[in-house]
């Protein structure tokens, strides 16, 4: 796998911050002493949880029996001898901030990922970070939900779906070199964007890579947009962190709008967690498919095409 995985948003960690994730089954602590940095999360010396320790004089401090490591990762003190520490040093990860997000590298990824949310860099949009969100499931499915609208009916039924509305008319669905883009859908939606303003509008998805997806959907000159960054923390679990940028609706309070996609990723968690299997079936032939599953199945085929083995069978 060759990708950049998001792990928090860039404000949660502050100077001499510093906190445990998992991503990919691994334990990791990422923190902030001049510049933000990722190590293993596990003393090697008893196996202590450094994240449950402290900062002190820009060292992390083991809670078992106080072995300090710099910021790179090299142990410097061994508080029980005199001796001078051996050359000991936990793994480092490379980390990177773009889009208002800090990211783990995984592998050798060669792209760009402040290219796949254009409007954050846009004055014209406002922008509203939304999550994290903790969903019980793979990073395939919840991928798959993010670019699936058949559900919106009977999930976000008063929000982003009418009972009245079920049907989905045949839209655009291409792969290629920017990923799976699906693009025509009409969707007749009672309240699209928080605001109370039923109105049909037309979605265009984007997946430019197997655990980001960025979507835009506008009404005349007004436009929605989300980008989403979805990461295996397990092969059942995932972290979702997500930005809203929008062209209009400036007076409207920021905690409205967040508040409104807290309600839909919550409408979306119950449903996946109670989704089986975890893993996403590669094999077309493992699940049944209709016309309004064209994004899902051009999705699946391009996993299988990249070779990708997290979550999936």
């Amino acid at each position: 796998m060759d990708e950049w995985l998001a792990i928090a948003f860039s404000d949660q960690l502050k100077e001499g911050d510093f906190r445990g994730v998992e991503v990919l089954g691994k334990e990791i602590l990422i923190g902030r002493s001049r510049e933000i940095f990722a190590l293993d999360n596990r003393c090697p010396h008893r196996g202590g949880k450094l994240s449950s320790g402290r900062m002190k004089d820009a060292r992390i401090v083991c809670p078992y029996h106080g072995w300090e490591y710099d910021i790179n990762g090299r142990l410097s003190i061994i508080p029980s001898t005199r001796l001078k520490p051996p050359g000991i040093s936990l793994r480092r990860y490379e980390i990177k901030e773009s889009l208002g997000i800090i990211w783990i590298k995984i592998g050798n990824p060669i792209y760009d990922v402040s290219s796949f949310f254009p409007e954050y860099t846009n004055s014209n949009f406002r922008k509203i970070s939304c999550g994290p969100y903790i969903f019980k499931n793979s990073a395939p499915r919840v991928v798959e939900n993010l670019i699936d609208v058949s559900h919106f009916p009977y999930v976000h039924s008063g929000l982003l779906g009418d009972l009245r509305f079920t049907e989905v008319p045949d839209y655009d669905v291409q792969l290629g070199k920017e990923g799976v883009i699906a693009d025509n859908i009409k969707v007749w939606q009672p309240n699209p964007d928080g605001l109370i303003q039923g109105k049909w509008v037309t979605y265009k998805y984007k997946v430019p890579r197997p655990f980001l997806v960025y979507f835009s959907k506008n009404d005349s000159s007004k436009i929605f947009s989300m980008f989403f960054s979805v990461t295996p923390i397990s092969e059942d679990e995932s972290l979702v962190l997500a930005f809203i940028a929008m062209n209009y609706a400036y007076d409207v309070p920021e905690e409205k709008i967040r508040g409104f996609e807290d309600e839909v990723m919550k409408q979306d968690m119950k449903v996946l967690e109670d989704e089986e299997p975890k893993y996403l079936p590669l094999d077309l032939k493992k699940e049944i498919h209709c016309p309004a599953d064209k994004a899902s199945i051009y999705y699946r085929t391009w996993l299988k095409e990249l070779g990708i083995d997290c979550c999936v069978k």
